[in-house]
């Protein structure tokens, strides 16, 4: 969760004013503040390549572009969105919600010529083509995302320290290993071979960080309390159970070695109290993928350790709705409290974040 301050916590399930502020960048530079919000959803997910997603309507018709220039135009533009609350005083607490590139900006003369943008988060630049011939041979992983990084974004400034977690491990690509597909898929491969997720954090952040577990075995604390009743902020809440695309075992296969050998790992769900687990009644349900910069045994156990991690939960899911809190985020650990007395705690899939009326909705996995 952002950090906020109790007066935030205490304010968001009252009644009283809420702002959202939009404020738009050009090359660095905000160029307009305070844009008028008449709607808007802001989309948060985990497991998604671009983690944040928007649609916002702006109220004011006189900010539709032109053919090559104006404030909304998606030639370069970027979208910081912040959204909290406004005390008696007059004073505000606001958290960031994302800095977006502003990707299209729609208008219907018809209707009055209101826009609507539709904005991702930076990751959205990463999509594109890696040349066919680049070779990270012998590199370390973190020194190969860092130059992938500030190939497509020299004009952030990044740094190793910034970018990674300080839990964050490395590795040695091997000899002759070339990547291909896009940026983001190659950062995203390299990143899962260092136990963890890539991603644009609410600030506009490269951020890569090693992937938690939230078993009971690693006894995560919940950042909130989502319960009902007086003073609860739980509105609804929609449980299901699936073993669809849930696993329990994951084997990591390596790169071919010159002297013949495969390096492999295989982990499996054992915990006594997981329902998945391998030998329950759950069944056995392996999965097995092949990474072919990966040279040692270790670094394919790490691979799946982490992969685990992602179904651990995946079974049993929770969509609900409640009173809107900004500051929560994706990955979050949440402790959800129901009617019958009962305690859940789970890991927060995706959020949905109103801009104007409408509901503040999400999903979530058990921790299990």
């Amino acid at each position: 969760m952002y950090p906020v301050s109790d007066a935030f916590l205490r304010k968001i399930v009252q009644s009283g004013r809420r702002k959202t502020a939009v404020d738009v960048y050009y090359d660095g530079q905000k160029v307009a503040s305070g844009l008028p919000v008449s709607g808007g959803t802001i989309r948060a997910d985990l497991d998604s390549d671009i983690r944040r997603t928007g649609s916002i309507t702006i109220a004011d018709p006189s900010m539709v572009p032109t053919f090559d220039s104006g404030i909304l135009s998606p030639l370069g533009t970027e979208i910081l969105v912040q959204q909290g609350v406004v005390f008696a005083d007059g004073s505000e607490e606001l958290v960031p919600l994302g800095m977006f590139r502003l990707e299209t900006t729609d208008w219907s003369d018809a209707e009055g010529s209101i826009p609507t943008i539709q904005v991702y988060d930076r990751s959205k630049a990463l999509q594109v083509d890696l040349p066919p011939t680049v070779s990270y041979s012998g590199w370390l992983a973190k020194d190969a995302i860092m130059d992938l990084l500030q190939f497509i974004y020299p004009q952030l400034g990044l740094t190793s320290g910034g970018v990674f977690g300080i839990s964050v491990p490395n590795y040695r690509l091997p000899g002759g290993h070339t990547l291909t597909g896009t940026y983001a898929s190659a950062i995203a491969e390299l990143s899962a071979n260092l136990g963890s997720r890539f991603f644009f954090d609410a600030i506009g952040q490269a951020r890569v960080e090693v992937i938690p577990d939230v078993s009971p075995d690693a006894d995560p604390e919940p950042v909130i309390t989502l319960g009902v009743g007086e003073g609860g902020v739980l509105v609804d809440a929609d449980h299901s159970y699936s073993r669809e695309g849930v696993y329990n075992s994951i084997t990591v296969v390596g790169a071919a070695m010159t002297n013949g050998t495969i390096p492999s790992a295989t982990i499996r769900n054992t915990a006594s109290s997981s329902p998945i687990r391998w030998d329950g009644p759950f069944g056995r349900v392996p999965k097995v993928i092949e990474d072919n910069t990966l040279t040692t045994g270790s670094q394919c156990a790490q691979r799946a350790t982490v992969e685990l991690r992602k179904y651990m939960g995946a079974a049993y899911s929770i969509d609900f709705s409640s009173v809107p809190n900004p500051a929560l985020q994706e990955g979050d650990v949440v402790r959800f409290d129901f009617l019958d007395g009962s305690s859940e705690l789970h890991e927060l899939a995706t959020l949905s974040i109103p801009l104007g009326t409408g509901s503040f909705t999400g999903s979530s996995k058990a921790a299990w």
